[in-house]
């Protein structure tokens, strides 16, 4: 179909395909794979390889039964999101200070982020919401790739023509195809819910990357239009017209751009969009020609080989936490192909990098002075009789210490209920019976900077 397939089917059908990082992976094998029979056999998976994401997929589900774990990946997305203001506030903070030291050393990059950026990306969260609940419904009905399962694979129609080998014989077979059969129906069923934590978790990712990409495009809108203006005022007034039919015309002209942009993004302007909305939500594609990116993708490939994918069936989630967190934590900014990306545009987005690091250290200043003052928790002591006692008396690693004057009783009681029973520690006794322990150890990107300081 050529030009006529949307934006929402192109990306529809990668996902189906596994996304990003399953093409490029597939292709990658595929060019390395000198016979023709290994190269037919790589692009048609057999009964043997769909077997094995079956049982990840299985297990993955069973996993995120645990509602907690949505609560936490709803809340790393609302904190992505929420970092963002801040953040690019940093960027407009941090902007005159670097084009000073630009100048000292050679060409200054007028690139920077405005206030009035800030402020279209703000205008962008009421539709965003709209959108990301319309998004959500589709996600809940529809079903689909979600976080670290790139497919389905509990589908007949995944698993029609399938090949497989006989035993004992050098005959192939394939998979007959049961769609319209009882078995297959029955297997359909069992995939549908077995599909069910994965379009909750999907869901809330959509929510989160509707508003994402609505407040991108409003940044991406608001900087066209603004240099659409400039443009075409500087011509106007430049061929003698009058300051005020320069500027109704300017105005006009910009408004134009902005609605054609709306309907029809370019594909500069929809990679943009797509590149925040994968940020948002933990999804982002590596970029292997980034420094540093060889040993987030090394990690993540040693992570989904068949021996280690049970130890951690969401290598890809873990690879980008560790990416924007380190990204924010000081020297390990250095290790962060985040950080490196945003520095090697330069402009605005080396501003961004900056702030990052600036507020993340501003993080890790709280977390050593907290952990100072009593107010977190570290790993606690070594030995596992001392931790366990301390445990016993309501104590808590890696937590925030809240004094029971500070939060009231009927909000304890419902952290108890969304993180675990056991996660919440109740103080007891002479030294912690004045205390709450609510836990801080996830890896959340904001997290890390925080621990550190207290580390």
């Amino acid at each position: 179909r050529g030009t006529d397939i949307s934006i929402d089917e192109m990306r529809a059908a990668l996902d189906n395909l596994g996304g990003d990082d399953q093409l490029r992976l597939l292709a990658e094998t595929y060019n390395s794979t000198n016979s023709e029979a290994a190269r037919n056999a790589l692009l048609r998976n057999s009964v043997r390889r769909k077997t094995y994401e079956s049982m990840v997929y299985m297990a993955q589900s069973v996993m995120l039964n645990d509602y907690t774990t949505h609560m936490y990946n709803a809340a790393g997305n609302a904190l992505m999101q929420f970092l963002d203001v801040p953040e690019r506030m940093g960027a407009v903070a941090v902007a005159p200070l670097r084009k000073s030291l630009e100048a000292l050393v050679g060409k200054t990059n007028p690139d920077q982020y405005y206030a009035t950026d800030i402020y279209a990306r703000l205008s962008g969260i009421r539709n965003g919401i709209v959108d990301g609940w319309g998004m959500m419904g589709r996600r809940l009905v529809q079903g689909g790739a979600a976080k670290d399962a790139p497919r389905d694979p509990l589908r007949a129609e995944y698993w029609a023509g399938a090949p497989y080998k006989i035993p004992f014989t050098k005959k192939i077979r394939e998979f007959p195809d049961l769609t319209d059969n009882p078995l297959g129906k029955a297997f359909n069923a069992m995939g549908l819910v077995y599909s069910v934590p994965f379009r909750a978790l999907g869901a809330a990712d959509e929510f989160f990357a509707g508003i994402a990409q609505r407040v991108q495009l409003h940044e991406e809108a608001a900087r066209l239009g603004g240099n659409v203006f400039d443009t075409t005022y500087a011509e106007l007034i430049a061929r003698g017209a009058e300051q005020k039919t320069a500027h109704i015309q300017a105005v006009e002209a910009g408004q134009r751009a902005v609605q054609k942009l709306l309907s029809e993004r370019p594909a500069d302007v929809e990679a943009s969009v797509q590149a925040w909305r994968k940020q948002v939500t933990l999804q982002d594609d590596l970029d292997k020609e980034l420094p540093m990116a060889g040993i987030y993708a090394g990690a993540n490939k040693l992570m989904n080989k068949w021996y280690i994918k049970p130890l951690a069936p969401f290598s890809k989630t873990l690879t980008n936490i560790a990416n924007e967190g380190a990204a924010r934590t000081g020297p390990l900014a250095l290790l962060s192909p985040r950080f490196w990306s945003e520095w090697q545009k330069g402009g605005r987005h080396r501003d961004l990098a900056i702030s990052r690091l600036a507020i993340g250290g501003a993080m890790v200043w709280a977390g050593y002075e907290m952990a100072g003052r009593g107010r977190t928790t570290g790993a606690g002591p070594g030995d596992t009789g001392q931790r366990n006692d301390l445990k016993s008396r309501g104590w808590r690693e890696f937590s925030l210490r809240l004094g029971k004057d500070e939060i009231d009783a009927d909000l304890v009681t419902q952290l108890k209920e969304i993180l675990g029973e056991d996660k919440v520690g109740d103080g007891t006794g002479e030294d912690f019976g004045d205390s709450y322990f609510i836990p801080l150890n996830r890896l959340e990107p904001a997290n890390m900077p925080l621990l550190m300081g207290a580390a």
